[in-house]
């Protein structure tokens, strides 16, 4: 990859499905550069929401005046908004934190796949079973159309749990049923 910036942007968005919307917005108007990731984070200082960071090769000189961006130790916009930015982009670079939604191979990782293949084909450098550890590499993993990796301690993680008869599924689902929906 070439020189890129990592930017953080927030607009209070309240849930993961307007971060992820907001992601590839700025990903069209701020360019994708080749190797691009982009991510969500969550924010539970101040007003509770979800803010993105991305890399990106420049910075437009022109951002909504209701969006908060930080990079390379700027800030514009909303001081909250700004600061919600400012920690996004923070754990982006640490690499600590930061659910993926875009990374290279992404767009790869459909169907039913082996853990072998999700790490050669992609960024995602590990699978973790939830409770179970690493899994064999020949295993296969039923991307269900939703791979959403995350940031642990600088490795792009992919939790999965076993979806029955030997087959693997991510751990986050693309529409999780709310909770107390059956019984509200």
């Amino acid at each position: 990859m070439t020189s890129v910036i990592i930017v953080g942007a927030s607009d209070g968005s309240p849930t993961l499905a307007a971060a992820e919307h907001l992601l590839h917005r700025l990903f069209e108007e701020f360019g994708r550069p080749a190797g691009a990731i982009g991510c969500t984070h969550l924010v539970r200082r101040g007003r509770p929401h979800v803010a993105v960071s991305l890399t990106v090769a420049a910075v437009p000189e022109q951002v909504p005046a209701e969006l908060g961006l930080a990079c390379e130790g700027h800030r514009r916009g909303p001081a909250e908004l700004a600061e919600a930015a400012a920690e996004a982009a923070r754990e982006h670079a640490e690499r600590s934190a930061g659910r993926a939604v875009v990374f290279p191979g992404a767009e790869t990782l459909t169907g039913s796949l082996s853990v072998r293949d999700v790490l050669t084909a992609s960024a995602i450098d590990e699978v973790v079973v939830l409770g179970g550890g690493r899994p064999d590499p020949a295993e296969r993993l039923d991307t269900r159309g939703h791979i959403r990796p995350e940031w642990r301690a600088g490795l792009l993680t992919l939790a999965a749990m076993p979806g029955g008869k030997n087959v693997l599924v991510p751990f986050e689902v693309a529409d999780p049923t709310p909770c107390c929906a059956d019984h509200a």
